[in-house]
């Protein structure tokens, strides 16, 4: 065991984690739980996706084109599968009272709910626009339609509901941050210097 030195500053004292930032760390590591079974749930179903998408598209001017839609999903599913690491290296950081992790979640957790959004209403604009009709493609609420009814029903269960239920906890784990609890904990304390210390006089001589 180490004593600080006469005249050195102590160590500052660790903060006790306020249950702002608990609950914020554990609601990172559920969306990271959410997105690690996306993934896991995605290379399940990879066969029934890959074989309803090419049937979909069968006999059309983009047949063929069905490959791009699996590497799409795939690379999705590996990115967010990456999140969940970040989240999980995040969340212990931020238990840690490392203010530059409050930070980085902020930022990280942004870019993925603004991400989510942009691709949930990317896809409901991209089966609502009907095909031109020089081109003898499948319709894209039609292709949507096979798809959900070859997929399983767990499948989709699972995707609606881990969605929304890690949008609302990100959200939350965000704001958790930056309430004053949270603000609190993760500010440095300077530590305080001792006052230096002297020799004690001598002593008279005996007479």
């Amino acid at each position: 065991m180490s004593y600080p030195m006469p005249g050195q500053p102590p160590a500052p004292e660790r903060k006790p984690r306020p249950g702002t930032v608990s609950a914020a760390s554990w609601l990172l590591f559920l969306v990271a739980a959410i997105y690690v079974a996306s993934f896991v749930a995605t290379l399940i179903t990879l066969d029934v996706f890959v074989n309803a998408t090419r049937e979909a598209y069968a006999g059309t001017e983009l047949e063929g084109q069905e490959d791009f839609a699996v590497i799409t999903t795939v690379a999705q599913s590996v990115i967010f599968l990456l999140v969940a690491g970040g989240l999980v290296a995040l969340g212990i950081l931020n238990n840690l009272g490392k203010n530059p992790a409050r930070i980085v979640t902020w930022v990280v957790g942004g870019l993925v709910l603004c991400c989510t959004g942009a691709g949930l209403a990317l896809q409901g604009v991209m089966t609502s626009v009907p095909v031109p009709e020089d081109v003898e493609g499948p319709d894209p609420m039609e292709v949507q339609r096979q798809i959900e009814a070859a997929l399983p029903d767990w499948y989709i269960t699972l995707s609606w509901i881990g969605s929304v239920v890690a949008i609302l906890a990100l959200i939350v784990a965000l704001i958790l941050l930056a309430l004053p609890p949270s603000n609190e904990f993760f500010r440095k304390t300077p530590p305080q210097a001792e006052p230096p210390t002297y020799p004690p006089p001598p002593y008279p001589p005996a007479g």
